[in-house]
């Protein structure tokens, strides 16, 4: 979402957190992604908020949103599709027809396609990625701009070093295993 609004907050959330109605007024845009909440919660959500977008890939939160209303759903904007993981439909929804190969990687790894580039590029980038990347503080955001306007070449270089440290990673994983 960089650059698409004024003031931004990450707010963490997990299934057992309370939703904090408190920082949701007319003035607010809420995005949730990769997490649902009931149904009720989400109209409350949206009646309180300037806007709310739901952006999710779980099928059993799909057949739950399913049996809303079509009046109900009007309410909020849900982007979901079992066919990718979360963090692809979210780069999808704020940079429509823009690749990138770290949001890739990550959403492979996430709805499990195991594919021919899994055990080459997808695994070993998990593990480098998660080796320094543990929260939101540790993130490495530069993964993450624009690749319309960001110099591919570093990112490329960028993405190539996660998946190296994560090939040292797997081999001494692998070592581990052995014994």
């Amino acid at each position: 979402i960089f650059g698409k609004f004024e003031t931004k907050e990450y707010i963490p959330f997990n299934y057992d957190h309370e939703i904090p109605y408190e920082l949701i007024d007319k003035d607010t845009c809420v995005f949730m992604a990769d997490i649902s909440v009931q149904n009720k919660d989400k109209l409350k959500i949206a009646e309180m908020a300037k806007s709310f977008i739901w952006m999710d890939h779980h099928d059993t939160a799909i057949k739950e949103y399913e049996k809303l209303t079509a009046d109900e759903k009007a309410k909020f904007t849900a982007h979901l599709t079992t066919s990718k993981a979360a963090c692809e439909i979210v780069w999808e929804t704020f940079h429509p027809g823009v690749q990138n190969e770290a949001v890739r990687l990550v959403g492979t790894y996430d709805s499990w396609r195991i594919g021919e580039d899994w055990e080459t590029k997808v695994i070993p980038f998990k593990f480098g990625i998660e080796a320094v990347c543990n929260s939101m503080s540790t993130f490495d955001f530069s993964l993450l701009k624009n690749t319309e306007h960001h110099d591919k070449i570093l990112l490329n270089m960028k993405i190539a070093s996660y998946i190296q440290n994560g090939e040292i990673i797997q081999k001494y994983v692998k070592t581990k295993n052995e014994y």
